[in-house]
């Protein structure tokens, strides 16, 4: 914190304390949430008995009052009174544009050639919301899917042909807002919330559009409801996605139960647990009855909750039928039929989300079986990969184009649709490097541990580590194609340079294909002569250039002396060794054009 100048307050994650001097004394200053579980009187016994000086355990305090006289009203900027504006879905458009990335394009199959005239689109996450989950996940004010996106951007002469393939769920999903309804044609559920767990007096009502609520230690009705000791009923007309046995789930603590028609359908009491955010699979019960599509049915659910932990959550949830039971078969005839297919794979919010490992890294369900039988039918197919992580690629020398889409937000379908049409080139960068397998992974040798986690890699964590190992991989980190082409020439960087000066690298970029697009350059620093062992090649400065066909300009990336610098455990700063050092000039870390040296003198 004195190095950094840090003046704030080092806040837990939740439920992540597990001691009390060591944490204190480490430089946490509060334990989240409350009531802390460490603190308190374990804390006063550690003051007493000298295992935290009070100088520690006042600039814990200190820091807690800054942190709080910083958040009172007046402290806090307004709320912006327009969220929904123009201009912001202009920006997550544009955010989403600039970030997904194109892995591969073989044959320049994308973009979607004009001759083009039936696609077919093929996989859950091309008409659902697609997020991550736990804290990642975001309600978005709206959602464009991909499948909406392309109807937009494609001319009416080109046929659409959606078939959701296989299922990539791993979970029941929550039941969204379209669902429900009130008998005066509004929305959403009808909530009535009481101040104690029986259900008696007068109830506070309010309507939230779904059941999906982890209320997060404020309760159902912040300041109105008490967060540790309430209950509530919803209700709603439940409109049934399909005919037949329908299963439906809670995930709670507390007690809750599901009527339908007055029916009790599932009945869950899980008494006091706290579960990892978006992993509420091990608190998941389920029940099933039988259903007419289309038809609406009386929606009840009951909760009540007494407890001091103060984390009241409860999800409704289900498996919606969008995927029959011949959909593999029906998704590769319509892939055979058509000029051009498109699949949209990937991981689910139930699989890639905290508080939980995925089992692999394949994709969940049989998607890559999937996408295996279409490209055989097809070669003309592009998929599309909606994930925030790493998965193996067994296909990747089968498709000619691959994006990766990771969970690019509400826009999200707009933006895919611009760069698949060709409306503008892609220009992201990957953030990470994607592996062969997963026995190649760095962490491999250390998973899954024995209650305690080693961080065997050290230093070399990522494209590091690949490098120092020599190892091949799938896409490496840095990279990302365009539509165009990118040229660099004629690298320049002094001979020498003292310690406090700024180090300016210089380039020529040129746009040598035929359409205007943007290129993410990359400068990596390998320290020649250092005294310890030390990384490759290491991410120094990049700078994203705009460029016309035929367009080239002089790129200019400034480097200071951390760029050359170690940082030393021994005397627990940053140190700078004379000697030589090599400047690499790049499209990504494995795609290196220009090299050049440069030696610090002291």
């Amino acid at each position: 914190k004195d190095e950094w100048g840090f003046e704030g307050a080092v806040v837990s994650d939740w439920f992540a304390t597990h001691s009390t001097a060591n944490a204190l004394n480490a430089g946490l200053d509060l334990e989240m949430p409350g009531p802390a579980l460490w603190r308190g009187s374990h804390l006063k016994e550690a003051v007493d008995t000298w295992q935290v000086p009070e100088d520690t355990l006042d600039d814990a305090v200190r820091r807690v009052l800054i942190l709080i006289a910083r958040c009172l009203p007046g402290q806090v900027p307004p709320r912006p009174a327009a969220v929904d504006t123009v201009e912001r879905r202009a920006l997550a458009r544009e955010i989403a544009r600039q970030s997904i990335t194109l892995l591969k394009n073989e044959r320049d199959l994308l973009p979607i050639p004009t001759t083009v005239k039936k696609i077919a689109v093929i996989g859950l996450n091309a008409n659902t919301r697609v997020t991550g989950g736990g804290s990642s996940f975001v309600k978005g004010l709206y959602w464009v899917t991909p499948l909406e996106g392309l109807r937009r951007a494609l001319n009416q002469d080109v046929e659409l042909v959606y078939e959701p393939g296989v299922d990539n769920r791993v979970l029941p999903q929550v039941i969204e807002s379209n669902f429900f309804s009130q008998a005066d044609g509004s929305a959403g559920l009808l909530a009535s919330l009481y101040n104690n767990p029986n259900f008696s007096g007068d109830p506070l009502r309010k309507t939230d559009p779904a059941l999906d609520c982890w209320w997060g230690g404020m309760g159902p009705a912040e300041g109105k409801i008490n967060a540790r000791c309430f209950s509530g009923t919803w209700e709603s007309l439940y409109t049934a996605a399909a005919s037949g046995e329908t299963p439906l789930f809670l995930a709670n603590n507390g007690h809750a139960k599901l009527f339908i028609d007055d029916q009790l359908v599932v009945e869950n009491h899980c008494g006091d647990v706290i579960p990892d955010y978006g992993n509420f699979s091990s608190v998941l019960v389920g029940g099933s009855i039988s259903l007419e599509a289309g038809k609406q049915y009386r929606l009840k659910v009951e909760y009540s909750f007494e407890t001091q932990n103060g984390f009241p959550f409860l999800q409704l949830a289900h498996l919606p039928p969008y995927v029959p039971e011949d959909g593999r078969e029906r998704a590769v005839q319509a892939a055979a039929n058509a000029d051009l297919a498109i699949v949209f794979a990937g991981n689910p919010d139930s699989y890639e989300t905290e508080g939980a490992d995925r089992p692999t890294m394949r994709l969940p369900g049989s998607q890559d079986e999937l996408i295996a039988d279409v490209v055989r039918v097809n070669p003309r197919t592009v998929v599309v990969v909606h994930a925030g992580a790493p998965i193996e690629i067994p296909w990747v020398d089968q498709i000619p184009s691959i994006l990766w889409a990771y969970y690019p937000g509400q826009e999200g379908g707009n933006a895919l649709a611009d760069l698949l049409t060709g409306a503008l080139s892609p220009s992201g960068k990957l953030p990470m490097s994607i592996p062969c397998r997963l026995e190649d992974d760095p962490t491999f040798v250390n998973y899954p541990g024995d209650q305690s986690i080693l961080y065997g890699e050290g230093i070399f964590v990522g494209y590091r580590n690949y490098d120092l190992r020599n190892m091949g991989v799938r896409f490496p980190f840095g990279h990302g194609l365009s539509y165009t082409r990118f040229d660099y020439s004629d690298l320049r960087c002094p001979e020498s340079f003292r310690a406090g000066d700024k180090v300016e690298i210089s380039f020529t970029l040129r746009n040598s294909g035929e359409k205007p697009g943007a290129e993410v350059a990359q400068v990596y620093v390998r320290d020649v002569q250092a005294s310890v062992q030390r990384p490759v090649r290491e991410l120094k400065g990049f700078c994203r250039v705009q460029l016309e066909a035929s367009e080239e300009t002089r790129v200019s990336i400034q480097l200071d002396e951390r760029a050359f610098s170690y940082y030393d455990q021994d005397r627990h700063s940053w140190t700078l060794e004379p000697g030589y050092f090599e400047i690499e000039v790049g499209s990504s870390s494995r795609d290196i054009r220009l090299k050049g040296s440069l030696r610090l003198e002291m």
